[in-house]
């Protein structure tokens, strides 16, 4: 008797521990939950800008007694005490408003876009090259203005929303010095 009491207490106690399934064994498959892409630059923009530049240029002249003569004269060489120089320096300050139109293409990590832009009384055209970082995308590019002046430089657009954007660009036309501009956009 006591051999069945421990055979039916030993099967009691296995059915209290092991969970009823009336359909058999049931598989639980989990499914990935696929995030909704966090940025994308795809489409068409346009805003506003705003740039000040200042310039500095210094020249200097000889004078040999009163008398203008060039820098590099030789006579300079044999009268050193003879050469007067004087330098002028100047400096230029500019304001400008601009505006700009553009389409860019996000291929994942790679952006590449073309911007028609108007500042300074120029138009211009540049292709972009950029690395989307979600809501950041920092850029280069390099175009043409309507005087046929290359420029190229740096940007970087900043997304505050689905639809407006704020960005710094520098850009370098030729052998002018290089000019910041403070932008403020909308994507459509």
């Amino acid at each position: 008797m006591m051999k069945s009491s421990i055979l039916i207490l030993a099967l009691v106690s296995s059915c209290a521990v092991t969970p009823a399934n009336a359909g058999g064994l049931t598989e639980i498959i989990y499914e990935p939950t696929v995030a909704a892409p966090a940025e994308t630059w795809t489409g068409l923009y346009g805003g506003l800008s705003y740039s000040h530049s200042s310039e500095k240029e210094s020249s200097t002249e000889c004078f040999k007694l009163g008398q203008p003569r060039a820098c590099d004269d030789p006579v300079f060489d044999y009268y050193p005490e003879y050469k007067e120089e004087v330098t002028t320096t100047s400096s230029t300050s500019k304001d400008s408003a601009g505006a700009f139109l553009g389409y860019r293409k996000d291929f994942g990590t790679l952006v590449l876009g073309g911007e028609l832009g108007y500042s300074y009384d120029t138009l211009s055209a540049e292709a972009q090259v950029g690395l989307d970082a979600g809501r950041l995308l920092p850029y280069a590019f390099a175009g043409v203005t309507d005087d046929s002046d290359r420029t190229y430089g740096v940007g970087v657009d900043f997304a505050l929303g689905r639809n407006l954007l704020v960005g710094l660009k520098s850009i370098k036309v030729d052998e002018a010095p290089a000019v910041t501009s403070i932008r403020l956009g909308w994507r459509f």
